[in-house]
């Protein structure tokens, strides 16, 4: 009943007749309503479904932004009704057996290898409850696991062997699976008897014999390579050794993070730096990286942290300290000296918003006054990181200031403002006194110590959320890029263009999935080449589906280092 009410409140003015959610088994299923987040029960609109399965298919997975990964979760987890099935290009009555099992769950197993892919492996648990129980025990145990150790999940692969050589078929290939894994975890022992165990089985000459024995025997293994081995063994093998590692996850850095923390592989320092990364992009939590830093503190003596240079060095232990030394100062103005020298810290470091997430209640429990001026602008920023609007502004705005005078005097309090907007949209009805966006802009326009790249991306992002940019200020930037050269092949401009025309025919039907798959293969786009026009189109067209906080997440994102 109560998923019935919520079809027909999402869809009441449609005029259409919603009919029951079925019981049985839909591999459309998912978590998120609309109230929750979910792009709704008709997100698909018209979309026919092998033009769904081929969006997805060609979704790109190497994104590494919290914005962007949270409209992935959104997409993948929402409640929704299947795309329409054309007779013509899936004709059941001729289907066999084995071929509508395969189509019936096509979709539920792109979700579960793009969430692999993207390093979104928390959810897959999250989507496996939404099947049905009658359905789950019997189906999915199985196929679930099946489609993780076929789309390489390697944490999962390496937890859950021991149930694959239970199965007959290819189990010369599952014991190699485990003896890799137990190389990976440095449990020789184990790896050795079992490698002995496969050698007597197999009695046939093997390369993986060869690799698998000289990482065991020997700590720094020579002469060997990977690349004759299966995908899964040849990665699984090179965790053995963090250079090895590198090379082999190069195109996929997140990946080894993921497994060097949750397999708690090489060193303890290694482990927090790669669980820094990993909440910077969004896929842990903040509370991770604080009880990590916990007990890593606890295990160091305090006299080896008391000696170390905070100015010079920039290690684990150094941001933990500065972050247990922040948390623990009694007086106001350390306090804030501490997360000063820490977000330097993590700036240089590349972990700027996971240090945001962590230290945004120590930055709120500081009361802002004159002679904290210094700390406002960073204050402001991490806040805005870390979602703590509301503190942010308590920052910016303390005192009785006049903020058109003070942006005229202060570029950094401009931009501070512009980005300011990016998060709330609504500060112009909260604060009628703030100077216009374009007021702020031309102070910004006319400064020559201002990146002028950096701010017209930011004109870019407030024009696509909405933004009026003035003509003078709008043909300055035309103007400015008329003569810039077109890096990218012909090839490649005309898959863009037809990616454009694509895009205005899925804003015409209102369909908020496909728009959410266009608009992030050209964010994408935009990532790797800076093409300013994928930009422009991918953040107008999730405004315009009603999908403007995920727009204005990724524009605050993309514009952050704006803000310094």
């Amino acid at each position: 009943l109560e998923k019935n009410k919520e079809v027909t409140e999402d869809f009441i003015n449609t005029g259409i007749i919603i009919d029951d959610i079925p019981k049985e088994f839909n591999n459309w299923y998912g978590v998120l309503s609309s109230k929750e987040g979910g792009l709704g029960w008709l997100m698909w609109g018209d979309t026919e479904y092998t033009l769904s399965l081929e969006l997805l298919k060609n979704l790109p997975t190497n994104i590494y932004s919290p914005a962007i990964l949270d409209l992935y979760s959104s997409l993948l987890l929402s409640r929704a009704k299947s795309p329409e099935t054309k007779e013509k290009k899936i004709n059941k009555k001729s289907l066999n057996s084995i071929n509508e099992e395969l189509i019936k769950y096509q979709y539920f197993d792109e979700k579960v290898r793009l969430m692999i892919e993207l390093g979104l492996n928390k959810k897959i648990k999250l989507l496996e409850e939404s099947i049905p129980l009658e359905v789950r025990n019997f189906l999915f145990e199985r196929r679930l696991r099946d489609i993780r150790f076929n789309n390489i999940d390697i944490y999962y692969i390496c937890e859950n062997i021991q149930n694959k050589l239970k199965e007959e078929e290819n189990k010369n290939f599952s014991r190699k699976l485990l003896i890799s894994c137990n190389i990976a975890n440095k449990k020789n022992s184990s790896a050795l008897l079992a490698l002995d165990l496969l050698e007597n089985d197999m009695k046939e000459e093997d390369y993986f014999f060869k690799v698998a024995r000289n990482l065991i025997e020997n700590e720094r293994p020579v002469d060997i390579s990977f690349k004759n081995m299966e995908l899964p063994i040849n990665l699984i093998l090179s965790l053995n050794n963090k250079e090895q590692a590198k090379e082999a996850f190069k195109l996929f850095p997140l990946k080894l993070d993921r497994l060097i923390y949750k397999m708690k592989l090489y060193e303890i320092d290694d482990q927090i730096e790669s669980l820094e990364r990993l909440v910077n992009v969004g896929l842990y939590d903040k509370e991770d990286l604080k009880d990590e830093y916990e007990m890593y503190l606890e295990s160091i003596p305090p006299q080896l942290l008391e000696n170390n240079d905070l100015v010079k060095d920039n290690s684990v232990r150094i941001r933990s300290y500065l972050f247990q030394k922040a948390m623990q100062s009694s007086e106001e103005v350390e306090r804030a000296r501490n997360l000063n020298l820490l977000w330097e810290k993590a700036k240089d470091a590349g972990i700027e918003k996971a240090i945001s997430y962590i230290s945004s209640e120590i930055v709120s429990s500081i009361q802002p006054e004159s002679k904290l001026n210094w700390f406002t602008l960073t204050a402001s920023k991490n806040l805005l990181f870390s979602n703590k609007t509301e503190n942010a502004k308590r920052w910016l705005f303390y005192g009785k200031i006049n903020t058109s005078e003070r942006a005229s005097l202060d570029p950094n309090f401009c931009k501070a403002l512009i980005t300011l907007y990016l998060k709330d949209r609504d500060i112009y009805l909260e604060n009628k006194n703030l100077p216009e966006i374009n007021f702020l802009l031309e102070i910004l326009f006319n400064d020559i110590n201002i990146d002028k790249k950096s701010l017209e991306k930011l004109m870019i992002s407030l024009k696509a959320i909405g933004v009026d940019i003035r003509n003078n200020l709008w043909q300055s930037f035309i103007f400015n890029n008329a003569t810039k050269k077109e890096k990218k092949i012909n090839k490649e401009i005309i898959n863009l263009q037809s990616l454009y025309f694509h895009l205005d025919y899925s804003l015409q039907k209102r369909n908020k999935a496909e728009v959410a798959i266009i608009s992030i293969i050209l964010l994408s786009d935009y990532l790797e080449n800076e093409n300013y026009q994928s930009l422009f189109n991918a953040l107008e067209a999730l405004r315009e589906v009603d999908l403007e906080i995920y727009a204005r997440e990724i524009a605050f994102e993309i514009n952050s280092n704006f803000l310094r």
